[in-house]
């Protein structure tokens, strides 16, 4: 039986924090991180919550870090065990959500171990209580997925974890809440969630829905990305630019969520997470030459996106999409390897075996539309590390 499309109920538009009203419970669990608390984020949150006819209690679990670990989710989850909560509430980026998402399934299965979550299990969720996500940043697609990324205290490699049952119940899609990302981080989203939709565009899973999702988040993308990072640089954030970025994050997450990732999340998962770099420049360094490499299988898809964006500047579709992902990193000043970006060397080449090894074990490597050998994984790492086009 094929699976059905996965989406939470999403609710959109400035304002629509105001959802948080119509909840009704008696106990709220609010995951996130201690800059959003100190932001105001959590005080908008309860005041929304206020407003609902029952009177609730809530707890505040705000020790989520960047590139959050299987410790971090097993407190939570055991402060869930012992608050008891109807709904769970994760605001913030990504990894506040992926870390409510695991935190949702063990406090409903705590027999399970996080290291045995993949998609062939059986989980079931919802007796316990809902899961609310809502994103302060515009791209990780973490608000819809059923997957999350966790990472391995013990031996640092980032853990791809999916499930269909882990799909949240509501996303609330509110602008008002990215207005004021730093300009760095609206890139680093921004970029992300290019990634997510080329790569599902191309990807072995794809299907019809999926790929509607993901050609208009491209085309948000490419024609928005720039105006609201200029804008933030400014200091006077562009309405528009923002809101229209904001929805392409999730529209994105709904076309990767619903096919898969591919090898530039692979990669960029390893190297992000044995260089300590942030995920979405990772990813998008990675995607011109992945795209390269794609060609052979996907060329086809490349030309449908080139189509649809009415870009030049190559002899094939493949070229002229990699250059123009190129020329837009450019033009928002994000280095084209990973030796520009700043990382030294010596510290690529002493930890080379440990980001090859954890990029061959990524479940995103794995659904990849051609398949790498050991060889060609080593190639791309090299390649984007010095910045040579792929010629194998």
């Amino acid at each position: 039986m094929a699976q059905p499309y996965l989406s939470p109920r999403i609710f959109y538009g400035y304002g629509k924090l105001k959802q948080l009203k119509y909840i009704r419970g008696n106990k709220i669990l609010i995951v996130t991180d201690k800059v959003i608390v100190d932001l105001g984020f959590i005080d908008k949150v309860t005041k929304q919550l206020k407003k609902s006819k029952t009177p609730m209690e809530y707890k505040i679990f705000d020790e989520v870090e960047p590139d959050p670990s299987d410790t971090t989710v097993l407190k939570g989850a055991e402060i869930a065990q012992e608050f008891k909560p109807d709904w769970i509430i994760a605001i913030g980026g990504g990894s506040s959500m992926d870390v409510a998402k695991m935190i949702w399934v063990l406090y409903e299965n705590p027999e399970i171990q996080i290291i045995e979550i993949n998609p062939l299990q059986r989980i079931k969720l919802g007796k316990k209580s809902k899961l609310v996500t809502i994103p302060t940043t515009s791209g990780t697609g973490a608000e819809i997925t059923f997957g999350c990324v966790i990472t391995n205290a013990k031996t640092h490699n980032k853990m791809t974890l999916a499930n269909f049952a882990i799909t949240p119940n509501w996303a609330i899609i509110d602008p008002n809440l990215a207005l004021t990302m730093p300009p760095k981080l609206t890139l680093a989203t921004g970029i992300d969630a290019l990634t997510h939709a080329v790569e599902a565009y191309v990807s072995p899973l794809k299907n019809d829905f999926s790929d509607g999702h993901c050609l208009k988040a491209i085309q948000l993308v490419f024609k928005w990305l720039q105006r609201s990072y200029e804008s933030g640089k400014s200091g006077t954030p562009d309405k528009e630019a923002r809101e229209k970025m904001h929805y392409a994050g999730t529209i994105a997450g709904l076309g990767f969520g619903n096919s898969s990732g591919g090898i530039a999340h692979g990669i960029g998962h390893s190297i992000g997470a044995v260089l300590d770099l942030q995920h979405g420049f990772c990813v998008g360094i990675l995607l011109p030459y992945t795209i390269e490499y794609l060609d052979s299988t996907s060329r086809m898809n490349f030309e449908e996106i080139v189509n649809l964006l009415q870009l030049q500047n190559g002899k094939n579709a493949t070229e002229i999409l990699a250059n123009n992902i190129r020329k837009l990193l450019t033009s928002l000043n994000v280095p084209l390897n990973f030796k520009d970006f700043g990382v030294k060397e010596e510290d690529f080449k002493s930890k080379f075996e440990k980001i090859l090894q954890f990029s061959k074990i990524d479940l995103s490597t794995k659904t990849c539309p051609r398949k790498a050998t050991d060889d060609e994984l080593k190639k791309l790492i090299e390649y984007s590390y010095y910045g040579k086009s792929i010629d194998f």
